[in-house]
């Protein structure tokens, strides 16, 4: 595996915890493989991760960001021995030092690629500036934060926006400059989450709603429900104690 491999691979996870549109169950399953491949350190594993993002536009589009970003972040003459350990597989000495198949664990095999990554990056955060992974491996938890606080920006854009008004489904991806399928996404996972509920411009209802009294995860969101914020979608946009931006925090 060369160093184009590598940045194949890296840019792929970043893509996924940025991914803001879903995957098909059939993706879904051929990413959790890719995480089998690369623990086990197959050799083809990149060319199968090149293939599968041709599958979908929007992971196809975040993959190529990603590539240019980590092409720009890994300066040529120093590309080789930084990848190095990703190429060969090093494993660190220190049983709770990050490795790159914890990273592959933490984010190709799970159900959802952010709620991975983000796991991962509050053991590393536990570490604190003594954070124990090789350089490279240092270097790629950086890039994972900013990606991870990139995905979170476009949500809280979402909370804001319903914070000002009551909005629709229909009405959020023209305020907040998203793809309905973007917007789709986010708003479900919000829901999903508690951070949002409906608005009926009752007030014991959207008292109710506000302390997520109403919220049901199985229950689905017509186009033209217009939706607020529960105390949960409040507090994360007004905590009492802030440490760090908002969009870099875990949720």
């Amino acid at each position: 595996m060369d160093s184009a491999d590598a940045i194949t691979l890296q840019a792929f996870m970043l893509a996924l915890v940025q991914l803001d549109v879903p995957l098909s169950p059939e993706l879904h399953e051929a990413v959790n493989q890719v995480g089998d491949a690369l623990t086990h350190h197959r050799p083809e594993v990149a060319e199968e991760v090149r293939s599968l993002v041709q599958q979908h536009w929007r992971l196809k589009e975040l993959y190529d960001v990603e590539c240019q970003n980590l092409q720009e972040l890994y300066p040529t003459q120093q590309r080789a021995k930084r990848l190095n350990g990703y190429i060969s597989g090093h494993h660190h000495n220190d049983p709770e030092a990050i490795t790159w198949n914890d990273i592959a664990a933490a984010v190709l095999k799970q159900d959802d690629f952010r709620a991975g990554a983000e796991a991962l990056l509050k053991r590393a955060h536990a570490q604190g500036d003594a954070v124990k992974a090789s350089g490279d491996v240092k270097v790629f938890l950086s890039a994972l934060q900013r990606a991870v606080a990139q995905a979170h920006a476009q949500a809280i854009a979402i909370l804001k926006a319903i914070e000002k008004r009551p909005l629709t489904p229909r009405n959020l991806p023209h305020v907040v400059g998203l793809s309905v399928d973007q917007s789709r996404s986010i708003v479900e996972y919000l829901w999903k989450e508690g951070y949002i509920d409906r608005f009926t411009g009752n007030f014991f209802s959207s008292l109710s709603a506000m302390f997520g009294g109403r919220h049901r995860e199985n229950e689905t969101i017509d186009p033209d429900t217009y939706l607020t914020l529960t105390s949960k979608g409040h507090f994360l946009l007004h905590p009492v104690f802030i440490i760090g931006r908002r969009e870099d925090r875990y949720w």
